[in-house]
């Protein structure tokens, strides 16, 4: 929880705007509108985390939640780096100045692209895009039924229509298969399952062992399902088609 609330608060940013909140009550330069913009902020954090006490029964959280209101402490972050490049311009070399920037930069630009450079660097991630590539089209020749189910909307919970049903830990898996990557709210059994060698095994068959780049990933299909009607194939050749030009 504490490491989500931090990340949730865009640390690169946050942790200066801390430290000129807590430098400006000791100095007694602290005014009211301050107060209500760090208590909006307070505010925001301890709602979030509250409905999912309530509502849930669980501390988890996801930092996409805190992210929206971390901009209400960078106007601190702002005015500590004013104050240090005020404080310091005369003391350091201009060179040192521009060089600090330069690699701030460098930073945050790489945390913004590290998302999209995992699928080059990173073997897990380069993993996945190779159970994608091997499971998506023994889905495809194997999947029979129904391009969407008939299960009834349901209003608080988004549920998707969309066959087939792909349990796995990888929802890229079902998405270019042109299904869900989940069961329902309403615990409608998956189509097929991708798990690992050690997991126990479900109530279906076996259809393919997957070797992605050193992790081994078993794909299980549900008896009763084989091959896609006419009305299927069209979808899931468009979405192939785009794995494809990404990898």
């Amino acid at each position: 929880m504490i490491s989500v609330i931090v990340k949730g608060c865009y640390p690169y940013f946050s942790i200066l705007a801390f430290c000129v909140i807590v430098w400006r009550i000791k100095a007694g330069l602290w005014n009211r509108r301050e107060t209500i913009v760090l208590v909006c902020f307070a505010g925001h954090l301890l709602l979030e985390i509250l409905q999912l006490i309530v509502g849930d029964g669980k501390w988890e959280i996801s930092r996409r939640y805190l992210l929206p209101a971390a901009p209400l402490l960078f106007g601190w972050t702002a005015y500590g780096l004013r104050v240090l490049y005020l404080q310091y311009r005369f003391r350091i070399p201009a060179w040192c100045l521009w060089s600090a920037g330069c690699l701030a930069l460098a930073i945050l630009f790489f945390d913004g692209m590290a998302p999209s450079l995992k699928n080059y660097y990173s073997r897990r991630k380069h993993g996945e895009l190779e159970v994608i590539a091997q499971a998506v089209p023994a889905i495809r020749a194997n999947y029979v039924g129904p391009a969407t189910d008939q299960v009834p909307a349901h209003r608080q919970i988004y549920h998707s229509h969309r066959r087939p049903v792909v349990w796995s830990e990888f929802p890229a898996v079902a998405f270019f298969a042109g299904g869900r990557s989940e069961p329902s709210p309403f615990c409608d059994t998956p189509d097929f399952w991708i798990l690992r060698p050690n997991e126990p095994e479900p109530p279906a068959r076996k259809l393919l062992e997957m070797n992605a780049n050193g992790f081994c990933y078993i794909l299980y299909q549900a008896v009763g399902t084989h091959r896609n009607p006419p009305e299927y194939e069209h979808d899931l050749r468009r979405n192939l088609s785009t794995l494809s030009a990404g990898i």
